[in-house]
């Protein structure tokens, strides 16, 4: 398993983040004023998840 990241910034307000997040190229989360690099977050991402999702969604179906 992945050792998990560090968090990129700390003590952060939820204002603070926004206007962070914003300037940003990057997909960031706030957790507990605590900011972490999220991965994925680009539209290529997204769209293979949803593939992946519809998948098992209805391979479910089918199985019963």
């Amino acid at each position: 398993m992945p050792r998990p990241q560090p968090p990129i910034r700390t003590a952060v307000s939820p204002e603070e983040f926004l206007e962070y997040e914003f300037g940003s190229e990057e997909t960031h989360e706030l957790v507990n004023g605590l900011v972490f690099l999220m991965a994925g977050g680009s539209r290529r991402h997204h769209r293979i998840a949803v593939r992946f999702g519809s998948l098992i969604e209805n391979n479910s179906q089918n199985s019963s």
